[in-house]
């Protein structure tokens, strides 16, 4: 039935054909929802009360234990032609995915994909790795590393411009 359930399973000692697990809809997590949370906590509750819980975060509680967005050490070197013409692209990604792998390897697989942004460059040499660290465990969140590959991207494509004395529009 999938790692949560197989989690929870562990979690309780128990066998899994002990475990009934009731899924919910409950929209769109936008990778919010990929890590466990407080399943943990809801499936020891329910066991040592014998009854249905349900567990409800305040904004700080969320904030508090929630993965956090990859933190991201991006090294971009970007070239152009007298033009403005891109002509080379080469970056190296280094994300701190914390103390758990959980989906750094998507997170930076993500952020290499999209590494050269929406723009041609004839030469392309991107890297991406996934580190432990002893940091809060980092999660997908909405853009799973995009939005840090665009950061970087756009702030070079904005320093080029301005070296080359182009419109970055």
């Amino acid at each position: 039935m999938g790692e949560a359930f197989d989690k929870t399973a562990k979690l309780l000692g128990l066998p899994e054909e002990k475990i009934r697990v009731k899924l919910v809809p409950n929209g769109g997590g936008f990778g919010g929802k990929e890590d466990l949370t407080v399943q943990g906590h809801a499936a020891l509750m329910a066991y040592h009360l014998g009854v249905p819980v349900k567990v409800r975060l305040t904004r700080d509680e969320s904030i508090a234990m929630h993965p956090k967005r990859h933190p991201i050490w991006m090294k971009y070197h970007i070239g152009c032609d007298k033009a403005g013409k891109l002509t080379f692209v080469k970056v190296r990604f280094v994300g701190d995915t914390g103390a758990y792998a959980s989906v750094g390897m998507k997170v930076l697989e993500r952020s290499a994909g999209h590494a050269t942004g929406a723009y041609f460059f004839p030469v392309t040499d991107v890297k991406a790795t996934a580190v432990y660290t002893n940091n809060i465990p980092c999660g997908a969140m909405r853009g799973f590393g995009v939005n840090q590959a665009a950061f970087g991207l756009e702030s070079c494509i904005d320093d080029l411009c301005e070296q080359g004395g182009f419109d970055r529009w």
